[in-house]
């Protein structure tokens, strides 16, 4: 056993007294797929795993994994440093520029937190969508093209009331 499953191992037993120790080939399962990963990932996992599942169930690696593989460590995009810093004031003056502006600051607000969260969220999962930091998840939206009809997010967010 490694440092990591002993770390996970113990946690798991800490969460749910009723756990054993698995068998010598879950062990060793267990133990290479905790391997590329940090305590704290593992940590992180355990905790997005307890809050998401319904039930007292003890985890087992196929469901386990997805919760882990959120929390492997990223690239850092260098194309990140291309996004605006202020989606908002950005996005505004745009349509601003592009004679296109219907709508004051606080609807703009409302209608990138509702495509960064609600539409997000929606389109990638929730175990990823809680992984990712804020800038991660402008940079997704970007990349997954959520803000092609930002005409119709604003329109929707103002007449629906959203955020």
């Amino acid at each position: 056993m490694s440092e990591n499953s002993d770390f996970f191992f113990l946690n798991l037993k800490q969460l749910y007294p009723n756990f054993l120790k698995p068998a010598p080939l879950d062990m060793e399962i267990w133990s290479e797929m905790l391997e590329k990963h940090t305590t704290e990932s593992i940590r992180k996992a355990l905790k997005s795993y307890r809050q998401g599942e319904k039930g007292n169930f003890i985890p087992t690696p196929a469901n386990f994994k997805e919760y882990l593989d959120c929390f492997l460590p990223r690239l850092k995009k260098t194309e990140d440093d291309d996004l605006p810093e202020f989606p908002v004031s950005h996005l505004m003056e745009q349509d601003r520029i592009n004679n296109r502006q219907k709508y004051f600051y606080p609807t703009y607000n409302d209608g990138v937190k509702y495509v960064l969260g609600t539409v997000l969220m929606n389109t990638i999962g929730e175990a990823e969508f809680r992984s990712l930091t804020y800038k991660q998840r402008y940079r997704r939206a970007v990349d997954l093209g959520l803000f092609g009809n930002f005409e119709e997010i604003l329109d929707y967010v103002n007449e629906n009331g959203v955020c």
